[in-house]
């Protein structure tokens, strides 16, 4: 996991799957689990048509070896990264103050 410092997790680790072995990129994934015990884990696929197939792909993994991942692993495609990486550079203000928000 490229990019940690000790002593602090990340909120969120994104797997890109472009190439390669689908169970390696799970395998990533729950290791970060492992590690963080964190619910922030996306597999993201780099073409548009591969979601589908991720999906599929990946929920025969999850009723098995990777079990502890069901409804924890989020697909996205590379473009929903992009969309939602813009919005929060246009809009991040917004965010933050709406996040500091309470009931």
């Amino acid at each position: 996991m490229r990019g940690i410092s000790r002593g602090r997790h990340p909120a969120a680790v994104f797997e890109v799957q472009h190439s390669g072995s689908l169970v390696e990129a799970l395998a990533r994934l729950k290791h970060a689990l492992d590690k963080w015990n964190i619910n922030g884990l996306y597999l993201v696929v780099t073409k548009e048509g591969d979601a589908d197939k991720a999906h599929r792909l990946v929920e025969l993994q999850l009723r098995g070896s990777f079990h502890e991942l069901m409804d924890r692993v989020r697909i996205w495609t590379a473009e929903s990264v992009k969309e939602v990486r813009d919005a929060l550079a246009k809009y991040g203000d917004e965010v933050s103050e709406l996040s500091t928000l309470r009931d």
